[in-house]
């Protein structure tokens, strides 16, 4: 199994979603710095099978692929996984 780590890129100082230029989630490079502590890898598994909600990096809660009202991906997004595509790719693998 792969190991999670965050996607690196040069992150800008936390603000609004809505003053953000691109609010596009999957660019790492307008995220803010976590607010909260990385999930274990037992609840990322969770939150990519619907068993828990999927938590942004402030600890809103959010959709798998989105970011929160306060500019915050879902930690699903910081490791480059979706739910759809991890589980098609978990199935052809096990």
């Amino acid at each position: 199994m792969r190991s999670l780590q965050p996607k690196r890129g040069n992150r800008k100082p936390e603000r609004e979603v809505e003053g953000i230029e691109d609010p596009d989630p999957r660019n790492p490079s307008r995220w803010p710095e976590p607010l909260v502590d990385q999930p274990s890898e037992g609840t990322v598994i969770a939150m990519l099978t619907d068993a828990v909600p999927c938590e942004a990096t402030d600890g809103c809660e959010v959709d798998p692929d989105g970011l929160c009202p306060h500019g915050h991906p879902s930690w699903l997004l910081v490791f480059g996984l979706h739910p759809v595509d991890a589980m098609a790719e978990w199935s052809l693998t096990g």
